[in-house]
């Protein structure tokens, strides 16, 4: 908004009436500037945004005070730290008052002419100091997103703003504010614990500690909302997940499977909590000196991290009217399609509602996790032959298509890209003795038979082990399973009127022979069907892929960033475990901030770069997205619109934020 000389400068020049000022770089020129006044002065430091200008005798103690309240300011980050001045105004005999061009409970304009003219000469809504109908000072009012969304729609319909000055005035954090409840004021003082804000939204709910208890509860009429408190979560918990009204883990990072999961249902999680102690065994946790029973209340915000005891107050969002517009703005300006990252109808519609083009991630492992079918799957990953695996995966395909089938009709004929099978099938089983053995008892496989066969899936790293396309190089009667079932959706939906738009992606590509040996056995199936056209692709998410992207293009139709893997692969961090020393490495200013949160410009983003390039070299017109958990954050969809990427996708709540980013981006661009 510019300084104060600036501020005041523009009224005068509007014809307002502004109050002459003197700037003093110096101590000694205050001085000097006081002593030629022959009536009482105002002081305050320009870059310090002090709202307080007191009436001095003594110009000495008020040097000091200001001094006092400067550091002050300093030290909880209220002061710009380019060289700012000091600013003398004479001090009117009239008191000084202030006065709001908005209200600040609507957002609408309160009717004074003063302060109606020098908003509509600043361009935004303002706190003015007057006095004897002359202003002293301006400076931006603070609005709640939705006063501020309602306030900035009115500037612009009445021509005092273009809708390009009106985005610029938009933060990430407006939009994370309108779509989530968020605590009540003053409860963020009974925080007993922080984790990692993984998803954002503010609940309240009785705590259980096993996916199957969750369930039982969420389903019982009248027992309120659930949170499933876990020491981590595994797939398993994915239906617990969707009943639950939050999740809060010891474990886990930004893209941990609870945050990701969380974050595409729209549910409040925090992860990486380290003062949790979670003892499913006694169904006890404790935080502190505070002992938790199972049933017993917590709350969760997953917008700051905290935890807190008990039933704490939250606040419901509501979307004003003016948001559509705003988002309206954000369409008409971008360049960059925004997708969503989703796989249940629910997700889709969501996705949807909240303006997603498309879905730029399906992820298909999850369709094998519904209740009725997760038996079935464990009996093909426990399968000690190609034909016993093959029998279940035949029995599982209509169940798959009829999943797909579903996708298909929401959507419309918006584009959805499937990415086959990507985690390792252990995360298909279960870990604990007593799960163990009620899986032997429900297969009839026997105990000491699923013992060797979970043996013999155990893996010292399984997230850079046996999982993503080698799974669909090992084990292809998966891969061409799940191909089948797409390729019988999409003849299903043709027949609805409704005509697909469907690619596939192959996950954690790291070589062109791995596309190669894929699309020889996949093309067969997707060829079968004349009328379909499906472009098959790569997911680039290992550093070799970026490096290599020149050769690996020649067999794709399209690039996917997954910037989840490559953060952790090129840092070498555990997307999982990374938490439990982040927050000290931000301390220590090691890291600017949370690699898996904001892509790592330096680092990543050569990669990204480097990909990009390369893979345009060999087709020049090659489709990029970007579908890692950054598809949101606003620097990270500025580096991706700059890097030439044609989409981003994310979860469904976060579209509206990316819908702003991309905006945004596309404005810089052209102000550069």
């Amino acid at each position: 908004m510019g300084t104060v000389a600036s501020r005041l400068e523009k009224l005068a020049a509007a014809g307002l009436p502004v109050a002459p000022l003197t700037l003093c770089e110096t101590d000694d020129a205050v001085r000097e500037a006081a002593a030629a006044l022959k009536v009482d002065i105002s002081l305050r430091y320009e870059g310090a945004r002090l709202r307080s200008s007191t009436s001095i005798e003594e110009i000495e103690t008020a040097l000091s005070k200001q001094r006092q309240a400067l550091e002050r300011a300093r030290m909880v980050g209220l002061v710009d730290e380019e060289p700012r001045f000091w600013v003398i105004q004479e001090t009117p005999a009239a008191t000084l008052v202030e006065i709001d061009s908005r209200d600040a409970s609507t957002g609408e304009a309160t009717g004074g002419d003063l302060a109606a003219q020098a908003e509509a000469t600043l361009g935004q809504p303002l706190k003015l100091t007057i006095a004897d109908g002359k202003i002293f000072d301006a400076e931006a009012l603070v609005l709640s997103p939705r006063q501020k969304f309602t306030a900035l729609v009115d500037l612009v319909e009445t021509e005092h703003l273009t809708q390009a000055q009106a985005l610029a005035q938009i933060s990430a954090l407006d939009l994370e504010e309108l779509l989530h409840p968020r605590l009540a004021p003053g409860g963020e003082n009974l925080t007993i614990a922080t984790g990692i804000n993984a998803s954002p939204g503010a609940v309240a709910g009785r705590i259980y500690f096993s996916a199957r208890d969750a369930i039982d509860v969420a389903q019982t009429s009248g027992a309120g909302p659930v949170l499933l408190v876990r020491k981590e979560t595994t797939p398993e918990d994915i239906r617990a997940i969707t009943v639950a009204a939050g999740v809060v883990t010891r474990a886990g990072g930004m893209t941990s499977h609870a945050a990701v999961i969380a974050r595409g249902l729209g549910k409040p999680c925090v992860v990486g909590v380290r003062e949790m102690d979670v003892d499913p065994d006694s169904r006890t946790l404790k935080i502190g000196d505070q002992l938790f029973y199972e049933g017993d209340w917590l709350t969760i915000d997953g917008t700051s991290g905290r935890v807190l005891p008990g039933r704490v107050e939250t606040q419901e969002p509501t979307l004003p009217e003016a948001f559509d517009k705003i988002m309206k703005w954000c369409d008409a300006t971008r360049s960059m399609e925004v997708l969503a990252n989703a796989e249940t109808v629910a997700e889709v519609e969501l996705a949807l509602h909240f303006g997603a083009e498309g879905i730029g991630l399906c992820r298909t492992e999850h369709m094998f996790l519904n209740a009725e079918r997760l038996g079935d799957v464990q009996r093909m990953i426990l399968a000690e032959t190609v034909d016993a695996r093959e029998a279940v995966l035949k029995e599982l395909e209509p169940l798959v298509q009829a999943e797909f089938l579903r996708l298909l009709v929401v959507l419309q004929g918006k584009p959805v890209t499937v990415r086959l099978l990507d985690p390792p099938l252990h995360e298909f089983l279960p870990s604990e003795s007593g799960e163990i053995e009620q899986l032997a008892e429900a297969t009839g496989l026997g105990l000491l038979r699923i013992q060797r066969r979970l043996e013999a899936l155990r893996e010292a790293n399984p997230m850079m082990g046996l999982r993503g396309c080698r799974l669909g190089i090992m084990f292809p009667e998966i891969y061409e399973s799940q191909v089948r079932a797409l390729m019988a959706a999409c003849r299903q939906a043709r027949k609805q009127g409704i005509q697909p738009h469907v690619d596939i992606m192959l996950p954690l590509i790291s070589s062109a022979s791995e596309v190669s040996i894929l699309r020889e056995r996949l093309e067969p199936i997707v060829t079968e069907d004349a009328r379909q056209s499906i472009g098959i692709g790569a997911m680039i998410e290992t550093p070799r892929a970026c490096l290599r992207a020149e050769e690996i293009a020649q067999g794709c139709d399209f690039f996917s960033f997954g910037t989840n893997d490559l953060t952790q692969l090129a840092f070498g961090l555990s997307r999982d475990d990374a938490g439990t020393f982040m927050p000290e490495y931000r301390n220590l200013g090691l890291l600017a901030s949370n690699p898996f949160r904001v892509l790592d410009e330096q680092g990543v983003g050569e990669l990204l770069a480097i990909a990009v390039e390369r893979g345009r070299i060999t087709k020049a017109d090659m489709p990029m997205g970007l579908c890692g958990e950054q598809g949101a954050e606003p620097s990270s969809v500025m580096l991706a619109h700059d890097l030439g990427f044609n989409s981003v996708s994310c979860s469904p709540y976060r579209v509206p934020i990316a819908r702003l980013a991309a905006a945004q981006a596309a404005l810089k661009d052209e102000r550069s």
